[in-house]
């Protein structure tokens, strides 16, 4: 039996465009987990994927000695994960269908799908905004840079 989970995502951000910082405002979430049996347990696990795929996509980055491969960050502070400081405004909408071709109670997981399309989210909405395509996670500022001058360039070429 094949279970299909379904999730929409979009964010709203802010990208200061001479250092290149990017900033999660608010994502909007909606997933349809069959029947809804925990509510404040779903929204939960709907909120914590959020925080960890806004870490993915903005902060989480494992850097390796070229040398060796040796991992270099190895400590919180080097290895940055998102803090209650960085968790946007979030709503989420659970879709509660009972999904009649699953077990008795209709319900579905929930553990990863809200992680997934949150860098997707945020990429695309530096795109609406900016117009920069980022090509790499996590966004770093040096990549978000590269990304607004590449958009620069095809916005002078376009005007010749």
């Amino acid at each position: 039996m094949q279970v299909v989970t379904f999730g929409v995502q979009v964010a709203e951000v802010a990208v200061d465009v001479e250092t290149g910082e990017v900033w999660v405002e608010r994502i909007a979430a909606i997933h349809d987990v069959g029947r809804v049996i925990n509510a404040l347990g779903a929204q939960s696990q709907v909120e914590g994927g959020i925080i960890q795929g806004i870490g993915h996509t903005l902060s989480e980055e494992r850097l390796l000695d070229p040398q060796t491969g040796t991992i270099l960050t190895r400590s919180l502070d080097a290895y940055r994960m998102p803090t209650i400081a960085d968790v946007p405004e979030i709503v989420s909408e659970l879709v509660d269908v009972p999904d009649e071709h699953l077990t008795n109670l209709g319900s579905k997981g929930l553990g990863e799908p809200p992680s997934v399309p949150t860098a997707a989210a945020i990429a695309n909405a530096i795109r609406d905004a900016t117009g920069a395509d980022v090509r790499q996670l996590p966004i770093t500022r040096e990549e978000m840079l590269r990304a607004l001058r590449e958009a620069e360039e095809r916005q002078r070429e376009s005007e010749r």
